[in-house]
């Protein structure tokens, strides 16, 4: 396979053979319309672990170097819309088809095209006979594969694409290797629509965008950040995405610069818990240092908080160990357990001669008829005077108001005395 490549001096070199470097260009372009849908890259195995993979053939103590550049500028919604009914309307004027291939007998479509229907309708005296049809009508599923991914229904942010790959190195064979390796990642693309090197392709001869007529667009653009791809072509958020990500837990390659997470490292400030009273601990974090302890927090400093998570993943546990924490601190807890497998765990913690005679458990899943359980009336006025009879029964009826959803379509009216409240629905004006 010959090359044509372009040399360029390295740095700090001077002009011999030497010293220059050679470069391989390639645009990438769509291989067919950009209506048709490229596929979506799958994260196993993360993209961006092939090209890693394909990178860390270059050496960059010798000058080789591999460079994707992928540029995107939104597409109004507007314009998105004005090519969708061009789209449609091309999808109308050829007519049903069947795998890809037009029907005979529908408007324009058959052997000929269109063309020939005309030559054939002026054969006819000016037209088709009385009482034949117009045609057949293009089929629904013509129509959507006309549109393809710029569908209404899809909803996607669409950008122009110019997605432009170099790769350097001292030796022309050398560069070209590099810059087929990259072009083989974007296999990952390939679906009913896949990229392409723009350029001559002659047999074995592949210069693409190296070309003299195509160089210096190139490296214009390359260069400056000059968005001017060679055609118009337009891709959806979806399929691009996965260049755009950053490195997913399947991207295990050595040679990608990581950032190290979104969260920072914890305040070195950070009080440690031992057990002391006056903090409440909060999990395992990692310092500055990199050494991981039991970090707390001031219990002036609390005032509610909340964990999330999935099932298995410690939020029980770290209840468990708050309340347990502020019990022996002297504050009252309430802790609520569905299951009841995180009580009978801490039960053990709760015989110390301080909480003995606090510790309530209150057991509502008792299945024998005979047992007593605790109950609660909230309309019962016991210990409370005739003036409190109102504030209570319009605070019983308010969150019954409130869970019931009791709003425009029913009134709740409350009457002063002591007996339930009554509610009934009015009619809406």
């Amino acid at each position: 396979m010959s090359i044509d490549l372009e040399k360029t001096p390295s740095a700090g070199e001077g002009a011999d053979d030497e010293g220059w470097l050679y470069v391989a260009r390639a645009e990438l372009v769509l291989a067919r319309p950009d209506h048709r849908q490229l596929t979506a890259a799958a994260l196993n195995p993360d993209p961006l672990q092939l090209m890693a993979s394909a990178c860390a053939h270059a050496d960059a103590e010798l000058g080789e170097e591999v460079q994707l550049v992928v540029d995107l500028v939104p597409v109004s919604g507007p314009r998105v819309a004005r090519w969708r009914r061009r789209l449609l309307r091309r999808a109308q004027q050829r007519g049903p088809s069947a795998f890809g291939e037009q029907l005979s007998g529908a408007d324009g479509a058959g052997p000929g095209g269109r063309w020939w229907s005309n030559v054939a309708g002026g054969l006819n005296a000016g037209g088709r006979e009385r009482g034949q049809g117009t045609g057949r009508a293009p089929r629904a599923s013509d129509l959507a594969a006309g549109v393809g991914k710029f569908l209404p229904t899809a909803d996607a942010t669409v950008f122009a694409a110019q997605v432009l790959l170099r790769a350097v190195a001292p030796h022309p064979g050398q560069a070209q290797g590099l810059l087929q390796r990259a072009l083989a990642v974007m296999d990952a693309w390939s679906g009913e629509n896949w990229w392409r090197p723009r350029g001559p392709r002659f047999g074995a001869w592949h210069p693409y965008s190296d070309v003299w007529w195509l160089r210096r667009s190139f490296d214009r653009r390359f260069e400056t950040g000059e968005f001017a791809p060679s055609r118009r072509q337009w891709v959806t958020g979806r399929e691009i995405a996965a260049l755009l990500k950053p490195p997913s837990v399947h991207c295990a390659a050595s040679n990608v610069v990581r950032t190290g997470g979104v969260v920072p490292a914890a305040p070195s400030r950070l009080p440690e818990w031992t057990g002391q009273p006056g903090v409440v601990p909060l999990g395992l974090v990692t310092g500055p240092d990199g050494r991981e302890r039991l970090g707390a927090v001031p219990q002036e400093d609390v005032l509610f908080g909340a964990g999330l998570g999935r099932s298995g993943f410690g939020k029980s546990e770290l209840a468990l160990l708050q309340a347990l924490t502020l019990a022996y601190a002297g504050f009252g807890v309430w802790f609520l357990d569905p299951h009841g497998a995180a009580v009978q765990r801490a039960l053990p913690y709760l015989t110390h001669p301080t909480l003995t005679g606090r510790v309530l458990l209150i057991d509502v899943s008792v299945k024998d008829p005979t047992a007593r359980i605790g109950a609660w009336n909230p309309l019962s006025m016991e210990g409370r005077d005739v003036h409190q009879v109102q504030e209570v029964v319009g605070a019983v009826v308010g969150g019954l108001a409130s869970a019931q959803g009791w709003g425009i379509g029913r009134r709740v009216r409350e009457r002063s005395c002591p007996t339930p409240c009554r509610s009934w629905p009015t009619s809406r004006s």
